[in-house]
């Protein structure tokens, strides 16, 4: 799940059994194409099974975010959702 405001990011990891999976130590960064600007957001770990991130980036129906995540045990991940 993505949550997106101006400014603001939050990613919430859930594996396949549906439960947070444990993003400590994890490697994510998203790129938020927005009104013709391109921005690269660190996340890092908030809690269990959410990654958070802060940039100059507005969070505008249409724009297209791409996560990419890296966690230990698990093969490299990467998303594309664009916000309605």
């Amino acid at each position: 799940e993505v949550v997106a405001k101006d400014g603001m990011l939050e990613i919430h990891v859930i594996g396949e059994d549906g439960k947070p999976e444990d993003v400590t130590g994890a490697k994510a960064k998203a790129t938020i194409l927005s009104d013709g600007k391109k921005v690269d957001v660190p996340l890092s770990s908030a809690s269990d099974g959410v990654l958070k991130g802060a940039g100059a980036f507005k969070a505008s129906k249409g724009a297209t975010i791409i996560v990419t995540l890296s966690m230990d045990g698990h093969k490299p991940e990467q998303a594309r959702v664009k916000l309605d």
